[in-house]
């Protein structure tokens, strides 16, 4: 198992123009109004390809993506896993030999009333305990992110009713035959829920220079190092 973390700020026009054709969605992209829209789908896609290439040993053009009813991404005919999330600067990638995925959400006011319509009584009763708005806010994304990557891990989408526990008193924790574990990055809160045992796996950086000399390599090698 790894995680991928890839900071957009720095993502301008320039390199947009330059790296949009490498892309397989170029319509359903332009159809963002915002530009950082745009770049969050775009370099989440590259981000991607070029992990999935330099794993599989397999051209970034080989590479099919497809989509489940409810939206998650897999790989056809490869046995590998893996799962997208963006917010704010990061966009961010989670892959595996099991099933996988991973949230991240940059924290923001809320309306805490959304709490009975998604979360348990043992989650509600978490963020309410808190004895400051900074943690109640921290709280919420810290159940919200486990919800998310726990339904993404399991391949169905976020529903009403979602009453399962993902006992966020625990920063890592097993539910069932899934390990969730949350991670705590400045203002933003990330949460990756696998089959696999994520307690030893930690956040690989990447710069867009990795990603844009990779492109520009072109061909799968299993000697690539991220600078």
């Amino acid at each position: 198992m790894k995680i991928f973390m890839l900071n957009i700020n720095n993502i301008n026009q320039e390199d947009f123009k330059r790296y949009i054709h490498y892309s397989s969605k170029k319509n359903e992209i332009s159809k963002y109004y915002y530009f950082h829209d745009k770049v969050r789908s775009l370099y989440g896609e590259l981000l991607s390809r070029m992990i999935i290439s330099i794993d599989n040993l397999i051209p970034m053009e080989n590479i099919v993506i497809k989509k489940n009813q409810y939206g998650k991404p897999y790989l056809l005919n490869r046995k590998s896993c893996f799962n997208i999330s963006h917010s704010g600067e990061w966009v961010v990638l989670a892959t595996s030999k099991l099933s996988i995925g991973i949230d991240i959400e940059m924290q923001k006011k809320i309306n805490f009333h959304i709490m009975d319509r998604f979360f348990n009584e043992n989650e509600i009763h978490y963020i309410e305990r808190q004895n400051e708005e900074e943690k109640k806010l921290r709280a919420f994304y810290k159940v919200w992110t486990r919800k998310e990557s726990y339904v993404k891990a399991i391949g169905i989408g976020l529903q009403d009713n979602l009453n399962f526990d993902t006992q966020p008193e625990h920063s890592y924790k097993k539910l069932g035959d899934y390990y969730i574990r949350s991670y705590f990055l400045n203002n933003y809160i990330m949460s990756i829920c696998s089959k696999a045992d994520p307690y030893d796996c930690e956040p690989i950086i990447v710069s867009k220079f990795d990603l844009h000399n990779y492109l520009n390599k072109g061909a799968p090698d299993e000697n690539y190092k991220l600078l």
